[in-house]
This record gives C-alpha cells, sequence and structure tokens, in this order.
C-alpha cells in the first residue's frame, strides 16, 4: 500500500494529468506501470532474501 501510495501522490501533483484529458489516462497508465515494476523488484528482494 505505500508503494501505491507514493505513486499516486507523485501522479497527482503532476501537471501533465489535467493539461489534456487525453494525457490523463495515459499518466494513470504510467502509474500502475510504475507502481507494478516497483512491487516486483520488491517481491524478487524478498524471495532472494528468504533463500538465503
Amino acid at each position: 500500500m505505500l508503494i501505491f501510495n507514493k505513486h499516486f501522490e507523485q501522479w497527482l501533483s503532476d501537471p501533465s494529468r489535467i493539461e489534456n484529458g487525453y494525457q490523463y489516462e495515459s499518466t494513470q497508465a504510467a502509474m500502475m506501470s510504475n507502481v507494478e515494476q516497483e512491487v516486483l523488484q520488491l517481491s524478487v528482494v524478498v524471495f532472494l532474501r528468504a533463500r538465503t
């Protein structure tokens, strides 16, 4: 949840998301991609630490 909140706050403060209605969806998709990437990276770190 902290990861999502961090990226959501960054997205809310991104002026490009409200400049143009067409930008709204693409900026939201980019935010969710960043969330997904960070969760995946964290999952790999946790997995590798659990193996050692």
